[in-house]
């Protein structure tokens, strides 16, 4: 593929002949890296502002849902908006501040819970896979814990509940973290 994608840029045999040289190799390789750290993998989910919390809930079509969520969840902004959301995966045990860290460090930031609500509901099977968090704090609860949207397969099937954000806490390590780049919106239709 490699190969191929060089010679569709007008690589010639000279070209080729001079792979053989390690410093540029090195400087391909440095090239390819660096490229590699902008393309990122993600799904595009595209929120409908017009609809209502209760709506977007009900487009998920979980199996189970908590009802926390349409009394506490409040929707900011209007007209159509898309994001392309990105995972934070840590493959281990993780506190919040391990995930935040690594949020930080990824340049990213959690997705707010109208999108986690629009992830559910276009990507489905994304919560087969693993369970999905995001750590953005959609509201403090009586206990003044912060609460947070979670999706995952459970005994009832798809499920949205509720995570929360707690001095000591673990999650697991297979569990997702959606989150998005820190760097302005893209205008609707322009997801890479």
């Amino acid at each position: 593929v490699f190969i191929k994608a060089l010679e569709d840029l007008g690589a010639t045999d000279e070209d080729f002949d001079k792979i053989d040289n390690h410093e540029l190799v090195r400087e391909l390789a440095k090239s390819f890296l660096g490229a590699r750290a902008v393309v990122h993998q993600g799904l595009r989910v595209v929120l409908d502002r017009t609809k209502t919390v209760k709506q977007l809930v009900s487009d998920g079509q979980c199996d189970w849902r908590n009802d926390e969520i349409n009394a506490n969840i409040k929707l900011v902004g209007t007209g159509p908006d898309e994001v392309w959301v990105e995972y934070v995966h840590l493959g281990r045990e993780a506190s919040d501040a391990e995930v935040d860290a690594e949020h930080e460090r990824q340049g990213l930031t959690p997705i707010e819970p109208e999108y986690m609500l629009a992830l559910g509901a276009q990507h489905p099977e994304e919560q087969r896979k693993h369970p999905i968090a995001s750590m953005y704090t959609a509201w403090a609860g009586p206990d003044r814990d912060q609460r947070l949207l979670y999706i995952f397969t459970g005994r009832h099937g798809r499920d949205l509940d509720l995570g929360c954000r707690f001095t000591g806490g673990r999650w697991s390590g297979c569990t997702r973290f959606a989150a998005r780049r820190k760097s302005p919106a893209l205008p609707l239709g322009t997801c890479p």
